[in-house]
């Protein structure tokens, strides 16, 4: 009977922060956050609480790839100067379009920017596999590994 009070005990420290799932306005979600070189595989997969701003996972996903020489392509959320800050820092050519409250304008290349569909198209692929647009899974590791099952079955 201990043994059972602790095994209760351990399974409910594990808490939501760990699991992925947090308040968003739309109710309890899962950001799922990628990093997709130009023919749409798969880098590098984060998962965060809906209530974490998209921004705050960036920095960790470029850290994990070579980004001299590159360009990066991301949506309005990511236009933040510490983001910009660290891919130039990194000798890596940014095209994110400014927020309209951005007082700073940035240079912005729309025909490059066009290239991001990519992105919008990997998202829209993952989430025709029902267990990937409704998580299901209570705990984050399954959720993740049924993200890069369904990423690596959009390639064949």
């Amino acid at each position: 009977m201990e043994q059972n009070k602790n095994f209760c005990l351990r399974s409910s420290l594990s808490g939501r922060k760990e699991q992925a799932i947090g308040s968003s306005r739309g109710g309890k979600n899962t950001k799922v956050h990628v990093l997709l070189n130009e023919r749409m595989q798969l880098l590098k997969v984060i998962l965060t609480g809906g209530q974490i701003h998209d921004s705050e996972p960036a920095i960790e996903l470029l850290k994990s790839v070579a980004l001299k020489g590159k360009k990066i392509l991301a949506d309005k959320t990511y236009s933040s100067e510490q983001i910009r800050f660290f891919i130039a820092e990194h000798g890596a050519f940014a095209c994110i379009p400014d927020k309209a409250n951005f007082r700073i304008k940035h240079d912005f290349d729309s025909e490059l920017y066009k290239q991001r569909n990519i992105v919008e198209r990997f998202f829209q692929r993952i989430k025709n596999y029902r267990h990937v647009s409704t998580r299901y899974d209570k705990l984050a590791l399954c959720f993740f590994n049924f993200v890069l099952l369904a990423s690596s079955v959009i390639h064949f």
